[in-house]
């Protein structure tokens, strides 16, 4: 049994499904016949069978770079050779027959013995035919050329159905590539837009947070009252750690003009009277930092 396939995979079902039908050949005649060998044109014919003990009895690899009439004809000497001295009583081939660039079809024949019709009787009108040399020289040398020609046919459609299945699964393979890239690209953005979002949200509550505890010191600020902690739990804020800078703003500091500045009186405090010239505390402030309300 002649089995054709590739060396290499990316090929689609073209290997499998030529594996599949020689191997049910194999499993349904072994013990039908003395032996059935198998001759492997193609590494992954080879592997398959080492794979389950069945040894072939050649494997010949880069069909499809080094193929040539010429290798067709030394396999169907070496064939014909092993048939002649009864080594083998039938030769099958199992191979993919290009019909399309999408569809091959696997094929299983017999190339040994040739197949023949059965001849018509000869008739009346039959003109006499005179063979030179002699019919059976003809025949032998017309036979050995039919069966190298079969051969070498058989070696073409192989290897066509070989490039309209790598061409198929290439195509396929890009599609799905391609589908794979939009569906994880929107996958991305979904994540970054979701990302992004949230922290828009933290930082506006972040900055709500920060203006409520300005506006509340600012409060206290104007009525000189202390700050302490638990005056941001009343208001419904997370506790703040009093520093000894806002110690420092506490009492009878907290209305001098130095310790108020410019942003205090941005920020609407109103410090008590400052008896200095009849002059009020902010308008001294105003004077020394040059602020026009």
């Amino acid at each position: 049994m002649i089995v054709l396939t590739s060396d290499r995979g990316l090929c689609g079902s073209f290997n499998s499904s030529v594996l599949k039908a020689a191997d049910r050949f194999y499993a349904e005649n072994k013990k039908k016949y003395a032996k059935v060998d198998v001759y492997c044109l193609g590494r992954r014919a080879g592997d398959f069978f080492r794979k389950r003990n069945v040894e072939p009895v050649e494997v010949v690899v880069n069909l499809v770079k080094d193929i040539k009439y010429e290798m067709a004809q030394v396999l169907t000497e070496r064939l014909l050779e092993w048939y002649d001295t009864g080594a083998y009583d039938e030769v099958q081939v199992v191979y993919n027959e290009f019909k399309s660039a999408i569809s091959q079809v696997v094929v299983q024949e017999t190339v040994l013995p040739v197949p023949h019709e059965t001849l018509a009787s000869e008739t009346e009108n039959t003109p006499s035919i005179t063979f030179e040399p002699e019919a059976k020289v003809v025949l032998d040398q017309l036979l050995k050329r039919h069966f190298a020609v079969q051969v070498y046919r058989c070696m073409q459609e192989s290897i066509a159905s070989e490039h309209g299945a790598r061409m198929n699964a290439m195509e396929n393979a890009t599609k799905n590539a391609g589908e794979m890239i939009r569906t994880l690209t929107l996958t991305l953005n979904k994540i970054r837009q979701a990302t992004i979002t949230t922290e828009l949200i933290e930082i506006t509550s972040g900055a709500e947070e920060a203006a409520e505890r300005l506006d509340l010191v600012a409060h206290h600020l104007e009525r000189a009252a202390p700050i302490e902690p638990r005056m941001f739990e009343d208001h419904g804020l997370p506790a703040a750690r009093v520093e000894p800078r806002q110690r420092a703003l506490e009492g009878h500091r907290l209305c001098q003009p130095e310790r108020i500045g410019r942003r205090g009186l941005e920020a609407g405090i109103l410090p008590r009277a400052y008896p200095s010239g009849g002059r009020t505390e902010r308008q001294i402030v105003e004077h020394q930092h040059g602020f026009q309300p």
